[in-house]
């Protein structure tokens, strides 16, 4: 993760101008939904971060394209067509999965996932069964089901239309976090190899960062999304 973290960051500062710059423009590169092939039944734990990251997404398109211009109407006191609601499914898969709801009995996914990980005793279907006792509501029964298999589950994703199936096995010891993880920067400058240590000296030197120093609103201390080092920088 460390790794990746570096070389994004020398091939953006190559790419980058020397001049002052007045604009910028990020371009987020993602890998897209990701289904069952054919032969499978069911996707693995990291397709969860990558498809999370999709309706985080589109829940910015969402706001960039028809809430934000709609606020603004309404401020102008333009009227406006009233048109059905067709978001409200992709806002409540997003609550099932990351909202924290304080002390109350419903949590997101990933928080429950959290929690959940270090109890070594936890087997898969002991963890469906939290999972569901513990995040399934009736905002979230349009977008989140039981799965097929007694170790599946199924989110529906793209506004309840695309419906995925994940097998949670090994999602418990996936959600741990390595005790190294948080030093490895520090790990990697005092590496005994000379490249290696050279290379991670002169980038945080030029202002680079640790991956897992940004922080998601509302989510800085979610422990699991942070595995998806990746997803947390894109999110940042």
């Amino acid at each position: 993760s460390e790794l990746f973290n570096v070389i994004g960051f020398l091939i953006n500062r190559c790419i980058t101008m020397k001049v002052h710059t007045s604009f910028s423009l990020l371009v987020v590169d993602s890998p897209g939904l990701q289904l069952q092939s054919s032969h499978s039944h069911s996707v693995a734990f990291h397709n969860l971060y990558i498809n999370y990251l999709s309706e985080r997404l589109s829940e910015l398109f969402q706001h960039r394209t028809i809430v934000a211009p709609r606020e603004q109407y309404l401020q102008e006191q333009i009227s406006l067509a009233e048109e059905e609601e067709h978001w409200e499914t992709n806002r409540q898969l997003l609550s099932a999965l990351d909202c924290d709801h304080g002390q109350g009995d419903s949590r997101g996914l990933f928080w429950l996932l959290d929690e959940l990980a270090p109890n070594a005793a936890l087997t898969d279907d002991s963890l469906i069964e939290k999972l569901f006792s513990s995040c399934y509501t009736r905002e979230s029964e349009p977008v989140m089901k039981k799965g097929p298999s007694h170790n599946q589950m199924t989110l529906y994703h793209c506004n309840a239309t695309m419906p995925v199936s994940y097998c949670v096995s090994g999602w418990r010891k996936e959600c741990l976090e390595h005790p190294l993880i948080r030093s490895a920067a520090s790990v990697l400058k005092d590496s005994q190899k000379k490249e290696v240590s050279e290379l991670f000296v002169m980038s945080w030197g030029a202002g680079l960062t640790s991956s897992l120093t940004g922080s998601v609103v509302g989510l800085e201390g979610l422990q699991t999304l942070r595995k998806g080092s990746s997803l947390h920088r894109t999110a940042t």
